[in-house]
């Protein structure tokens, strides 16, 4: 998995605006899948983005299992070297201040410190997770002798 690309947003940019750049990534690029928070107030914002041609959108609500998920699979990738990021100091920050505790329930509860954000760990947990189970058709070309 190669991360070629990220644009974060500043925090009060309206859900139009990322909407409309999403959907203008999507016909430049061609996504084939798109996974986006449901939590709160995602799911309608899912049916926008479907709406206006993003139709391999998905909504993931986040709960504790799903979390589990995102981050064991962005591990497992990283452990692999199967990942390959561009520096980003405020996305090496954040995944490096998550943190975590286990819970009586068997969960594990994740967290970042006060007056900070993890926003770019979990979109890119998120963009790391839908590439699971996507085939990609190898290129093939014969170079005549």
């Amino acid at each position: 998995v190669k991360l070629i690309f990220m644009r974060e947003f500043p925090l009060e940019t309206p859900y139009t605006n990322v909407i409309g750049y999403l959907v203008r990534a999507n016909e430049k690029f061609g996504f084939m899948k798109v996974l986006v928070d449901q939590t709160g107030v995602g799911e309608p914002i899912v049916e926008e983005i479907k709406s206006q041609g993003v139709s391999c959108a998905e909504g993931v609500k986040f709960t504790a299992d799903i979390k589990e998920r995102l981050l064991s699979n962005l591990k497992l990738l990283m452990e692999q070297e199967r990942l390959a990021l561009p520096y980003n100091r405020r996305l090496c920050q954040q995944i490096n201040e998550q943190r975590y505790e286990y819970m009586k329930s068997g969960h594990i509860r994740f967290s970042h410190p006060e007056r900070s954000h993890d926003d770019m760990l979990w979109a890119l947990a998120l963009a790391c997770y839908a590439t699971r189970r996507v085939e990609i058709k190898p290129k093939l070309r014969v170079i005549p002798r």
